[in-house]
């Protein structure tokens, strides 16, 4: 699953040979045009390594893990809309992306990550917990798309496999001689006479502290909002104990063991509603304001040095505009190239990477969205005003 930790791992990859591919595909099943697809990539891969000097057979086993993917028959019969590969002599990653991508293949000293901004940044992008006494599943939702993400390694399967130390009459028998003992996952177990339901919600507590620690080692950097699907009584006790601080309100009710995933996504989708807001819409209304107060710019020499010094709180940029060369960002220098070589950078994909691993707000947004139609770029700055 693409987050916030894979794309921080990929965007801090810098001067060494970096490859990075987006391939259109199809969720239905067109299995020869994104097989074609992928090979032209793979081949135009090839060409720009080899424009930098390496041979034919390098070139080859530098891509050998994307091409044991495109030779995988059942891989591309499970993709969304585009597939993004990213290869270096150490990583090799690849994302099923949820949104039209354009074909691209990129080879510089860095990764071509501004794409993945997109589906990062999206006020649509949400998590589902299916949760019941008898299986955990969690989700990642789109507008109009729904991944299920893999958990078993991160959190019990089920509260008996959660709870097998105290949920076991034999092991409890053993432990009774005080009225509280710990419990493997480090909560309290209660034993003793009478008080069944302050020992059943301890228990499922207990359960909920096993699958929001397995979770959090996943989300503890996310900021995206997470709806509970569980029947209405285990909704408060999980939100009370959970270190997840982008649960929504709204939650989804009723056993989701019976619930498609397709089922959840359309109840999610109906439930958050509310929730996703309009504020690109409002920072785009106020950009005037903010540039006759001289606090943005749009001029992309001023922008690209100041998103790389941290001083760049949004930073708006058109969809598929690139900019080549290199910036000093001590002198605050941008030198523009007319294409791509080894020895300089995309700067908008640069641009964007430093103003999201900063902290900063990204949106890529059609030229007739932006700021400025005369410009690809639109930055409203953190603290630091635009020289006069």
């Amino acid at each position: 699953m693409l987050n916030n930790k894979k794309f921080k791992e990929l965007a801090t990859v810098e001067d060494q040979t970096c490859v990075s591919l987006y391939i259109p595909t199809h969720r239905d099943g067109q299995y020869d045009k994104d097989r074609i697809r992928f090979k032209n990539a793979l081949q135009e891969a090839e060409r720009k390594l080899e424009i930098i000097d390496f041979s034919e057979n390098e070139a080859k086993d530098f891509l050998k893990p994307a091409y044991e993917l495109y030779e995988d028959a059942g891989f591309l019969k499970n993709q969304s809309d585009t597939l993004a590969i990213f290869i270096s002599k150490d990583k090799f990653e690849h994302f099923s992306l949820g949104f039209d991508q354009k074909p691209y293949t990129f080879v510089g000293n860095e990764f071509y990550v501004m794409p993945l901004l997109e589906e990062l940044s999206t006020k649509e992008r949400f998590f589902i917990l299916a949760m019941s006494q008898n299986k955990v599943r969690f989700f990642e939702g789109r507008a109009n798309a729904i991944y299920p993400v893999k958990i078993e390694d991160l959190v019990p399967e089920s509260r008996k496999e959660a709870l097998y130390y105290y949920d076991d009459k034999d092991a409890q028998v053993q432990h009774h001689s005080g009225d509280t003992a710990a419990s493997p996952t480090g909560g309290a177990i209660f034993h003793g006479q009478g008080g069944g339901k302050d020992v059943e919600n301890a228990r499922l507590k207990e359960y909920f502290r096993a699958i929001d620690s397995g979770l959090m080692e996943m989300l503890h950097d996310e900021k995206v909002p997470m709806i509970i699907a569980a029947v209405d009584y285990l909704v408060p006790m999980y939100k009370e104990i959970s270190d997840y601080k982008y649960i929504s309100e709204a939650h989804i009710s009723g056993n989701p063991d019976e619930m498609s995933p397709t089922d959840l996504h359309h109840a999610a989708l109906e439930k958050l509603q509310g929730h996703f807001d309009s504020e690109k819409d409002a920072t785009l209304e106020e950009f005037g304001a903010y540039m006759s107060e001289n606090k943005a710019d749009t001029t992309v020499t001023n922008v690209i040095p100041a998103a790389i010094n941290a001083k760049i709180e949004t930073l708006f940029i058109t969809k598929g505009h690139e900019f080549y060369g290199t910036v000093d960002a001590a002198t605050q220098t941008v030198n523009l190239a007319e294409e791509m070589t080894s020895e300089n950078q995309e700067l908008l994909n640069t641009a964007a990477k430093y103003t999201y691993l900063n902290g900063g707000k990204v949106y890529i947004l059609e030229a007739e969205e932006m700021p400025s139609i005369t410009s690809p770029v639109g930055a409203i700055y953190r603290y630091e005003t635009v020289a006069n």
